[in-house]
């Protein structure tokens, strides 16, 4: 597991995890991971000739179904690939993979965060963090 290190990008974090060491879901929120960062990632098989040659996004808008032969950006590539993982594995996957695989957050605080903490308003967060009061007897 790797430690939160602010020094280093997320495509360094992402080369450094072992995915060989993941299980399923796991290596499937890696790849979603990836594909989300406009990487390729080889568990999709080989690399589309040209991919590494076209820009990360096309300013065209976005058309449900594209010919490959009319792929006008990575993204064109990605965001398909991303979008079917996301169906397979499911989004609570992919955010706990964030926290505890890519910033080595605990099980503990993502389930926190993901069950109560996200719905909460800025106002409801700094209530929680702050320590019990003491009382005066």
């Amino acid at each position: 597991m790797m430690e939160q290190n602010t020094g280093i990008t997320l495509g360094q974090r992402l080369e450094a995890i072992d995915a060989g060491s993941l299980n399923r879901t796991d290596r499937l929120a890696l790849a979603h991971t990836c594909l989300k960062c406009v990487l390729w990632d080889e568990i999709l098989g080989p690399k589309p000739e040209g991919f590494d040659d076209l820009p990360k996004f096309s300013k065209e808008v976005k058309k449900p179904f594209r010919p490959r032969q009319h792929m006008r950006s990575k993204r064109d590539y990605t965001e398909p690939a991303a979008e079917s993982i996301e169906r397979i594995v499911g989004e609570a996957n992919i955010s706990r993979f964030w926290w505890v695989v890519v910033f080595g957050r605990t099980e503990e605080d993502w389930f926190r965060w993901y069950t109560v903490e996200r719905f909460l308003s800025p106002e409801e967060r700094m209530i929680l963090q702050r320590p019990p009061q003491q009382s005066a007897d």
